[in-house]
């Protein structure tokens, strides 16, 4: 565990480093600058980074439920925030979250494995689905507004065209059971490689390697028999989106920036988009922050109040998060490599 505390405390540091480099670039200090936002500014992004919580929280208490999943509400937001704090510290191209959540519910409250991925399957699938619907709401904004020239608007359309194509290609590859299993195959090699069952997994039989495969697919198998289950919690995941947009938009006009709410939208939303495509990079770190930085230097508007907005957004709906999730691991006698 201590290797990952330290993990998490450089990974924060280099961050705060990243943060202030590009402050720097546009004359500014993000220690001293945080300070220059009123109140109301800091109070209304705590109060979306609430309400984003509990939205995200409903969506994942209804998967829960519906896998049967019998726990206190206290219990079972303790392993979503754990989940949390390990999908945003893990750098590799896996669903580290999701597994992080399994593993919290198996080992702390001993919930059966099958239970707790079929959760998390029915809950990672609903937030696909609600970034797909996120997008195509902010698209029906922006088409509309004055303020966003049609070529930016062709661009947001490109981005989340291919966003959408990437999660029907996902759904695809999960409903072909030939390709899962050859997939399944490649992880179970690769993990042999690297750990120390490697003689174990040479002296599976074919048959053992189907069985084990069964189990592995269940989850993915319960997602098409609860597509409505999926499509409702993924309408509530359309919420975080708009809160973070509410949240960036309240820091700069607090700032005297004079930018529009759908302006802040598509910023917002196609810096999500591509910080969440470099997936092997924590929490996206320094893409989005970059990303939203040079995009509203395209509107004209000042770098500087720009960089402090999305320094004091992240700080509250990033790292508040990583810290209670950090603190439940430990607890839990859990570290960020339980999602790996």
């Amino acid at each position: 565990m201590l290797s990952k505390i330290k993990w998490t405390f450089v990974l924060l540091v280099l961050w705060l480093l990243l943060m202030q480099g590009l402050a720097t670039i546009y004359s500014e200090n993000i220690f001293l600058g945080i300070f220059k936002f009123p109140l109301w500014a800091v109070a209304v992004t705590f109060i979306c980074y609430i309400l984003m919580t509990l939205f995200t929280f409903i969506a994942f208490v209804l998967c829960a439920r519906h896998a049967s999943v019998k726990l206190k509400l206290r219990e079972l937001i303790q392993s979503f925030l754990f989940g949390d704090f390990v999908d945003n510290v893990t750098p590799i191209v896996a669903p580290a979250g999701a597994v992080a959540v399994a593993v919290h519910m198996n080992k702390v409250f001993k919930i059966d494995y099958s239970k707790a991925f079929t959760t998390v399957a029915l809950y990672w699938s609903s937030l696909l689905l609600g970034n797909i619907f996120f997008g195509l709401a902010a698209f029906a904004i922006i088409s509309t507004a004055i303020t966003i020239p049609v070529m930016y608007q062709d661009i947001f359309l490109g981005v989340l065209g291919m966003f959408f194509i990437a999660g029907i290609l996902v759904v695809f590859a999960l409903k072909s059971k030939r390709l899962m299993m050859w997939l399944y195959k490649i992880v179970v090699k690769v993990k042999s490689k690297f750990t120390k069952v490697e003689q174990k997994m040479k002296s599976y039989r074919e048959k053992e390697k189907e069985e084990e495969f069964k189990k592995f697919y269940k989850p993915v198998d319960v997602f098409f028999q609860n597509k409505r289950i999926v499509l409702i919690s993924g309408i509530i995941q359309m919420a975080p989106g708009f809160l973070a947009t509410i949240s960036i938009w309240a820091l700069m006009q607090s700032l005297g920036v004079p930018v529009m709410f759908e302006q802040v939208l598509f910023v917002n939303a196609i810096s999500w988009y591509i910080a969440n495509a470099i997936v092997f990079i924590p929490s996206g770190i320094g893409i989005y922050e970059t990303s939203t930085t040079q995009l509203f230097a395209l509107f004209g508007f000042a770098a500087a109040p720009a960089v402090l907005s999305i320094v004091l957004f992240r700080l509250i709906f990033v790292w508040i998060t990583n810290l209670i999730g950090f603190l439940i691991g430990l607890k839990a006698g859990l570290s960020a490599n339980d999602g790996q």
